[in-house]
């Protein structure tokens, strides 16, 4: 029982000593293929993936420089212009009050088209061909149009509108066209769901001129259903107008809701956080603008903050409008 146990143990010994047969090990090799990307490469990537291809292009608009309304006569010389109106008394909302229609994260159609007064705040500094400074205090009067229905080559429904601003004052006009993309069944070749900038165009004696009309999908304002950033890089987007070669890139983050006091009458509203670059020729300007969705009235913007500042200074150009009433109801 006891004797494989001492077999064992002299062989160790005898390896230990250096005992042991003298003649050299002789090893038979072979030689076998191995692929090695096989071994050291996931079997994912041995498989290049199929390019995703672009959304389809949304339905185009007419030139949108065809928005604004036409020049104020020139006033005839040594005749002062008219004083503005003064801003409608606008009572605040009592401390109990609260919105008729909470914001909701559905846009199932556009603001309903009507004409509204916005009270105005705001200054300008530094403008060329102008006074140095200015007030930009008073009130905007704002008509909302529905422009056509439209229908992408893949089914994807798309309604359109317009937003124009008008300032008798100053003697500035300005328009956004907006489209909303309704959701769709196409998969990757349909648009993501939500109310996308697809123009803007302005004629100020402040500003200047501008018309932005990008030949891609335009910007996506706001995504629907509406989702609040978790982070300060929800969005990013850039688009050119490739007659004007304007190029508008803005970064979008959507925020929690915040209620608007709209002269006594309180309107829930999404907050929507806009900033970037405009760039044109010759000019390139840092952007804020800051959007009051009230999305239970078709996302109609009920308070609008926008800035300008050239990158290299000297001129700014800020201004918040508000409604001093409810937005419509689609009928």
């Amino acid at each position: 029982m006891r004797r494989p146990h001492l077999i064992t143990a002299a062989v160790a010994a005898s390896l230990l000593t250096g005992c042991g047969p003298k003649s050299d090990l002789q090893l038979d090799l072979r030689a076998v293929g191995i692929t090695v990307p096989r071994i050291v490469t996931p079997a994912i990537q041995l498989v290049p993936r199929a390019a995703t291809p672009p959304p389809v292009a949304l339905p185009p608009l007419p030139p949108i420089i065809d928005f604004l309304p036409p020049p104020a006569p020139t006033p005839e010389p040594n005749v002062s212009p008219p004083p503005p109106p003064p801003a409608p008394a606008c009572p605040k909302a009592p401390q109990f009050a609260v919105a008729a229609k909470p914001a909701t994260p559905d846009v199932p159609h556009p603001p309903a088209p009507g004409t509204y007064v916005q009270s105005t705040l705001g200054a300008f500094s530094g403008a060329p061909g102008t006074p140095s400074s200015g007030s930009l205090v008073g009130t905007t009067t704002v008509v909302v149009a529905a422009l056509p229905v439209a229908t992408t080559s893949v089914g994807q429904q798309v309604e359109s509108w317009k937003v124009q601003r008008t300032d008798s004052a100053t003697k500035s006009s300005s328009v956004e066209v907006y489209q909303l993309v309704h959701p769709s069944s196409a998969g990757a070749s349909a648009t993501a769901p939500g109310i996308y900038l697809v123009g803007l165009v302005w004629s100020d004696p402040v500003r200047g001129d501008l018309t932005f009309q990008p030949s891609t999908n335009g910007l996506e304002v706001l995504p629907v259903p509406v989702q609040v950033a978790n982070n300060d890089t929800q969005y990013i987007g850039s688009a050119t107008d490739p007659n004007t070669t304007t190029t508008l890139e803005l970064t979008r983050n959507v925020r929690a809701r915040k209620t608007v006091d709209a002269c006594g009458i309180l309107v829930d509203t999404y907050t929507v956080q806009m900033s970037g670059t405009l760039t044109s020729p010759g000019i390139q300007r840092q952007v804020v603008w800051n959007l009051q969705l009230a999305t239970a009235y078709g996302a109609a913007d009920v308070e609008d903050s926008f800035s300008l500042t050239d990158v290299s200074g000297g001129f700014t150009w800020v201004r918040t409008v508000r409604n001093t009433s409810l937005p419509k109801d689609v009928a």
